[in-house]
Formats: C-alpha cells, sequence, structure tokens
C-alpha cells in the first residue's frame, strides 16, 4: 500500500487512543472511580488503539475485531466480576441522578474498582474510531462511544471531569470534524492537513 495509507492508520491509532483515554479518563475524573492500576489502563487504551488499527489495515480485518471482541466478551462473562461491575457503576450513577433529579435507582451498591466496565469503554471508543478514520467511514460511528462517558459527567455539576481529559476529547473531536471532508475523500490530504 502506498504510504498515504499507512499514515492515515497511523493517525487512526494515534485518534483512538487520544479519545479512548480522555473518555475513560472524564469518567474516572468525573464520578471519582476507584481504578487499580492507571499505568496499566493506560497502556491498555494504547494497545487497543494500535490492534485496532492494524486490524484494520488489512481487507478482513473486521473479522479479526469481532472474534476477538466475542473472545473477551465470552471471558469477561464466565467470571461475572463485569456484570458485578456494571451494576456498581450504574448504581453510582443512578443513585446521583436520583438525589439530584429524582430518578429511578438501577443497579446494586458495591464498592470496588470499576477497571473492567473502563476497559470496555476504551475498547469501543478505540475500536470505532479507528474503524472511522481508517476505513473513512462517517464520523457518527465514532462519536456515540467517545460521547456517552462525557455526557454522562456534564449533565450535573457535581461530576464535572478534569480539565486535561475534556481539552483532549474536545481537541480530538473538533480536529475530526474539521478534517472529516478530506479524512473520507482523499486520506493523503487529511494526514498532511493533520499533521501540520
Amino acid at each position: 500500500m502506498k504510504r498515504k495509507y499507512w499514515l492515515n492508520h497511523l493517525l487512526g491509532a494515534m485518534f483512538a487512543f487520544l479519545l479512548s483515554v480522555s473518555a475513560v479518563g472524564c469518567m474516572v475524573t468525573g464520578w471519582k472511580l476507584t481504578v487499580t492500576s492507571p499505568e496499566k489502563l493506560l497502556l491498555l487504551c494504547g494497545l487497543f488503539a494500535i490492534l485496532s488499527s492494524i486490524l484494520l489495515y488489512f481487507r478482513y480485518g473486521w473479522c479479526g475485531i469481532l472474534l476477538l471482541s466475542l473472545h473477551s466478551a465470552y471471558i469477561l462473562r464466565k467470571d461475572g466480576i463485569l456484570a458485578e461491575q456494571i451494576r456498581s457503576l450504574a448504581y453510582t450513577i443512578s443513585k446521583h441522578f436520583h438525589d439530584v433529579y429524582g430518578w429511578k435507582i438501577i443497579g446494586t451498591p458495591s464498592p470496588g474498582v470499576s477497571d473492567l466496565v473502563l476497559l470496555l469503554i476504551a475498547y469501543f471508543a478505540a475500536v470505532s474510531v479507528s474503524w472511522c478514520i481508517c476505513r473513512r467511514k462517517p464520523l457518527l460511528i465514532a462519536l456515540p462511544p467517545v460521547l456517552i462517558p462525557l455526557i454522562l459527567c456534564l449533565i450535573t455539576t457535581d461530576t464535572l471531569p478534569e480539565e486535561k481529559y475534556l481539552c483532549l476529547l474536545m481537541f480530538g473531536i473538533v480536529l475530526l470534524l474539521v478534517t472529516d471532508w478530506g479524512r473520507r475523500n482523499n486520506p493523503g490530504q487529511f494526514a498532511i492537513l493533520t499533521l501540520r
């Protein structure tokens, strides 16, 4: 393949890393979640971004992503820790909204870490952003997994994320919006415009 396609996939990995880290960072800092090892979480965000970008370089790379997702889902579902962490996070979020707006509380209270849920958010964000950039798809594919964690933090003023994660997320989204036409129609122009 030509160099412009390599640059496109490299930029896909960079954007996927940037947006997955900032989406997870918004959740952690906005909701004051407990993370066992932030360095490990950061490393896995990078791994997801690089792996999805490399797999999408190949024609049937989406099959590899699908098989990896199914295998991971089977392993995570098997021991039940992920379901417990999802219920705990749902309780934390819905309890806050219940206190503020009177909404219904869902989930079950259980103190502990939210590592697997945050990894799931990072994985979906990285794969959707890589898919959007590497396969020249519409930006609407990348926005939901990245914006939903941010929207959950911005509904009330008590759960505002740290400025660095918020700024990184906005920077990445704005840069993708500005370069959207060039990214879909001329990958080489997208790479040059983004790197400038």
